[in-house]
């Protein structure tokens, strides 16, 4: 689940200026960065290969939550508050709450995965060759959150870019993106808006996280290297968050959360701990959350 920086309906009238200056500070940020030290990947270290079975079992999890468990629950609530399951359409209220309860079971079945998968596995994922000390975690955590600032203006850039091809290609300025308006639809109810909050800002980055980096580029890692590894990932990653009711919309979004994919495959190769993209993501989330609750 992703929301990008800047709805495209506004980014497209903010005009030459925004797209000078974004790009200004994007690339002072980046240099600054660069010549900090930020960039540097440390040397690697030969980890644990985490074999193709367990990716498969964790990404088979996941797709039976999401495309079996989910619309079974969902079938179920809509015939017992409707007596039907033709041509239903649940209320906003009930709407949210199922897709919490959907975000949960899929986050219970994750974490139970990782628990019942091998230990030495557990800690190559989450810990790397790091040791488990909270001195550690909290470097990385930190480390996330410090490269929010980062990347977030490439982000903006980007989105501004996209919103105007967006716009010269199809005449459009963007759609609304499915996550805001899922979330926009709660705003009445504060208990549901609350949990919707709670499943985007810490409940969804864990489990991409988990998936994305910790199973999916740390295998890849070992078959095609480092570098590779991010890239290939960040376009799956985008790619995952398409939705066909995003419409052209979805030129905006992908190429936005590349970007933020990309970071996200970095930080997590240079702390060597599934803590410092989680932190990452979760600030990336929650600051979009915060900045669409006070609109």
């Amino acid at each position: 689940m992703g929301i990008t920086p800047l709805a495209a309906s506004q980014s497209s009238e903010l005009g030459v200026g925004a797209f000078i200056i974004s790009f200004l500070i994007s690339l002072f940020i980046l240099i600054y960065a660069k010549q900090a030290g930020y960039f540097r990947l440390p040397f690697p270290v030969k980890s644990k290969p985490i074999s193709f079975g367990y990716i498969l079992g964790a990404y088979l999890i996941y797709l039976s939550a999401s495309f079996f468990l989910v619309p079974v629950i969902y079938l179920l609530i809509a015939y017992i508050s409707t007596g039907s399951i033709k041509g239903i359409k649940l209320s906003p209220l009930l709407l949210g709450y199922l897709q919490f309860f959907s975000v949960l079971l899929m986050a219970g079945c994750i974490i139970g995965y990782c628990c019942l998968i091998p230990s030495s596995i557990r800690r190559a994922i989450f810990w790397g060759n790091n040791p488990v000390k909270l001195r550690v975690f909290f470097r990385s955590f930190g480390m996330g959150v410090l490269t929010w600032l980062i990347c977030y203006p490439l982000m903006y850039f980007v989105n501004l870019i996209a919103g105007l091809l967006s716009t010269l290609l199809w005449g459009e300025k963007g759609v609304v993106q499915v996550a805001v308006q899922n979330l926009s639809d709660t705003r009445q109810f504060p208990l549901v808006f609350s949990l919707m909050i709670f499943a985007i800002v810490i409940l969804v980055p864990l489990v991409e996280e988990i998936l994305f980096r910790g199973f999916l580029q740390s295998w890849l890692r070992e078959l095609v290297g480092r570098k590779s590894a991010i890239f290939l990932v960040a376009i799956f990653f985008a790619l995952v968050h398409f939705a066909p009711s995003q419409g052209r919309g979805n030129l905006e979004l992908i190429l936005s959360l590349f970007v933020l994919s990309c970071f996200l495959g970095f930080i997590y190769e240079r702390e060597r701990t599934l803590f410092a993209p989680l932190a990452l993501h979760m600030t990336f989330n929650g600051i979009s959350v915060i900045v669409l609750a006070t609109s």
